[in-house]
């Protein structure tokens, strides 16, 4: 917008010296028609003189408005040249920006196919965590079970070690008990053949003489008078 205004400016300007350069021709004529009339007269010499004067005033004013279209027509040229360098920063900053928008597209594809992937991964995660809960359930399970296990063990264990205690006393009683039916039957054993030559001696009914009675005991005189003495004693 900036640079069409320039440019109308530029051609307000061109048509103004060209209107300014014709009423400068137009004065020169005028001019040089003063200078021939002036000849003829010199009160036309003095209007042409004065009228000179005008005229080179006004070219000097000329001058010098030539000179400022010249110094804005040299800006807005300056301007054109700044603003066509704009337009070439503009356009390669566009094509920059289509670069930077081709690899950002580029990056958001990857980006989509990292998300997806995390997704996946995050689900793979959560199948993980799952199975690590119902592991961790079924461990716990198994060690509430093992645990049940060990407490059954342990009252087995402290059953078994009561009914070996009990065995052992059991034992223990048993071995004291054979060991008295041992001594009484030793010392049945000693008092068996005693009372057998004793009958024999004394003559004693129904021992050693009767059906149960022993050879040994029924026939020895030998063996009498020392169970005599012993069953006496």
């Amino acid at each position: 917008m900036e640079l069409e205004e320039d440019r109308k400016s530029l051609a307000r300007r061109k048509s103004l010296t060209a209107n300014m350069e014709l009423q400068l021709e137009r004065q020169r004529d005028a001019l040089k028609s003063l200078k021939e009339s002036a000849a003829k007269t010199k009160a036309e010499a003095s209007r042409a003189s004065a009228a000179r004067s005008e005229l080179e005033a006004d070219l000097e004013t000329y001058q010098k408005g030539l000179r400022k279209v010249f110094d804005r027509e040299l800006a807005a040229a300056g301007r054109e040249k700044a603003l066509e360098q704009r337009e070439e920063a503009i356009a390669k900053e566009e094509a920059s920006l289509v670069a930077r928008q081709s690899e950002l597209e580029t990056r958001s594809q990857g980006l989509e196919v990292r998300r997806q992937e995390l997704n996946e991964l995050s689900e793979s995660l959560h199948r993980w965590r799952l199975e690590l809960q119902e592991t961790a359930n079924q461990q716990a399970i198994a060690e509430m079970d093992l645990e049940e296990e060990r407490k059954s063990l342990a009252r087995r264990e402290s059953l078994t070690t009561s009914m070996e205690r009990s065995l052992e006393r059991q034992r223990e009683s048993l071995k004291a008990l054979r060991e008295k039916a041992a001594q009484k039957e030793a010392s049945l054993q000693e008092k068996t053949p005693l009372a057998g030559g004793g009958s024999g001696g004394t003559g004693c009914p129904g021992v050693g003489s009767g059906p149960g009675g022993s050879p040994e005991a029924a026939g020895g005189p030998a063996h009498g008078g020392p169970a005599n003495h012993r069953l006496g004693g």
